[in-house]
């Protein structure tokens, strides 16, 4: 703080006036405006953080529906003892429940904005997320059942060498027992 004595004509001492001085203020401007810096600094990286931890949820359940779209599959004998099913794109229409097998095309997935599915036909708004499914019957008794998403990657329609979080790709597998019958 700046103490100013002010003297009035007579020579007589008035009351003193208290004031900041300018290196005072431009020192509280600095500190502000670290804090403010700071302060957008966390938020960016927190609207960051939520962004990947929801592609990674919606990944996820994805993943997830795959696995449960072909378990649909086997539950209704839809699969061959013997038939090996990779790099396969599977889909179940939201309004009538059945299941396809479109074949053209990349993995890309497109959200129907009416019923909310996700489906690789092409009819909605195209995604960044791509799912691929492999069903590996070469074993007598099992099916591995793997299913895999992947999402803003270099080369998007094709999954990347190695899946994991941080090549933001989640793979899920299971292994489905049945009775060979001879």
């Amino acid at each position: 703080m700046l103490n100013k004595k002010k003297y009035n004509q007579d020579g007589n001492k008035t009351v003193a006036k208290k004031g900041f001085s300018l290196i005072e203020v431009l020192f509280s401007l600095l500190v502000l405006s670290i804090g403010i810096v700071s302060i957008v600094a966390i938020m960016t990286a927190n609207i960051k953080t939520s962004a990947m931890a929801r592609n990674q949820i919606i990944a996820a359940q994805l993943t997830q529906e795959g696995i449960e779209l072909v378990r649909n599959l086997n539950d209704n004998s839809m699969l061959t003892d013997k038939t090996d099913y990779n790099d396969h794109r599977i889909d179940m229409d939201a309004a009538t429940g059945e299941i396809s097998f479109p074949n053209a095309g990349n993995f890309r997935l497109y959200l129907d904005e009416t019923s909310g599915y996700y489906s690789h036909s092409g009819g909605g708004t195209p995604t960044k997320f791509c799912r691929k499914i492999d069903i590996d019957g070469s074993v007598s008794g099992k099916r591995i059942v793997t299913s895999e998403v992947w999402w803003d990657g270099p080369d998007n329609l094709n999954p990347p060498a190695i899946c994991n979080v941080s090549n933001k790709c989640i793979t899920a597998s299971l292994v489905i027992s049945y009775t060979v019958v001879p």
